[in-house]
Parts: structure tokens; sequence; C-alpha cells
């Protein structure tokens, strides 16, 4: 799966941006347009060719393409990186394994992050006392 940006102006990065150029960048955003991103999921259609075991293979767009499933917009907001908004941020854990089975990652690229994600999730929250 894979997220796109719909703005018809893209930003190009800096030079020598700052370590938080990203999160700056979103909250500037946000305060002026919406922000939009369209959805675009790829179904394996040769799964001979397209080991999922193999991060390191792109598949070929011919045979299994992209298709656009949907589309997020953000809404303008003004307090993007507000205190309370940034701890929320900074306490919240992100699983993909909280789905149904068949939703869930596979291969073991997503093995591994999966245990990753809960360390890291854990090392987090004992650091902010959470």
């Amino acid at each position: 799966m894979s997220f796109k940006s719909c703005r018809k102006n893209k930003d190009t990065i800096p030079d020598n941006p700052s370590h938080d150029y990203l999160g700056e960048r979103l909250a500037r955003t946000l305060k002026s347009e919406q922000g939009c991103f369209d959805f675009y999921i790829q179904p394996n259609k040769d799964p001979k060719k397209n080991n999922i075991e193999n991060a390191m293979l792109s598949w070929d767009e011919k045979k299994s393409p992209q298709i656009k499933v949907g589309r997020l917009i953000v809404n303008r907001q003004h307090r993007v990186r507000d205190e309370m908004r940034m701890s929320a941020c900074e306490n919240m854990t992100f699983n993909p394994w909280r789905a149904p089975e068949v939703n869930r990652p596979l291969g073991g690229v997503n093995r591994i992050r999966l245990e990753v994600y809960l360390n890291q999730s854990k090392l987090r929250h004992d650091y902010n006392g959470i």
C-alpha cells in the first residue's frame, strides 16, 4: 500500500533542512490548506514472481498495478504541534497487527517490524513514564 500527495504544488526539501523539517512543514501547510493523500494498494497478481519474503523485489506494475482505493483528507488546523497534541503523538502506539488476520502485514520484514514496533513503543513509554 502507499499514500501519494494529491497536492498540485509539490514542495522541495531545502539543502540543509532543520532536524524537524517535515514536522515544521506539516504545521505550516495545514495552517493554510487541507492535506490530501490518495491511498493505493498493489494486489499481488503474480505470486510466483512477487515473493513476499524478498523485500528487494519491485513488482511489475503492468502485471500488478497499483489501484487507487481511497483518499485521505486532513482538515486545516492551527495547533498541529501544540504541547497536548505532541504529547499524545509521542505516547501513541501504532501496531498494524491489530487487524483481522487477512489484513495483517506479510513477509519477513514485517515480522521483524512487529518486534521492533512493540519494543520501541515499550521503550518510549518507559522513558516517558506512561
